[in-house]
């Protein structure tokens, strides 16, 4: 992993994902863009947003973090806001109501729950191997995907 790229970030995502899914978050999405801005894609490349047929389903939002787009789906409006303020406070980072464009895209880790589903996408300069190295360090709940 790339140092300081969204490590911390991830770790967030994880306790706040496992905490939604202890408590039985609700599958709904926000249907709303929550104010952010950003195309949620990798890279920053303006291209319209292209969900991975191995990603989630109903993506609610995502947040861009240099190398690393995460997509969040089957989260409630109030797990949706919590992930968006966590993204936006990086100076950098944008959040987008759409799912990341998974284009360029080395692969990513998938989270799922019964009620939720994250995917930690990673791009360039991180690599497939990096990439699953990621989605098995410390965390064997966690399944590598191509995009």
């Amino acid at each position: 992993m790339v140092p300081g790229a969204g490590i911390s970030f991830k770790a967030i995502v994880i306790c706040s994902f496992l905490a939604a899914s202890a408590c039985g978050g609700s599958s709904q999405n926000n249907d709303g863009d929550g104010g952010g801005s950003g195309d949620g894609g990798g890279g920053g490349d303006g291209a319209a947003p292209s969900t991975s047929p191995n990603g989630c389903a109903d993506v609610g939002g995502s947040c861009a973090t240099g190398p690393i787009c995460t997509d969040y789906a089957g989260f409630d409006a109030a797990n949706l806001a919590a992930y968006q303020a966590a993204c936006t406070a990086g100076a950098t980072n944008t959040w987008s109501s759409t799912a990341c464009n998974t284009t360029g895209s080395v692969g990513g880790c998938k989270l799922m729950a019964p009620t939720n589903c994250t995917v930690f996408w990673d791009f360039p300069p991180l690599t497939v191997s990096s990439s699953m190295a990621n989605c098995s360090s410390g965390t064997n709940w966690m399944t590598w995907v191509t995009p």
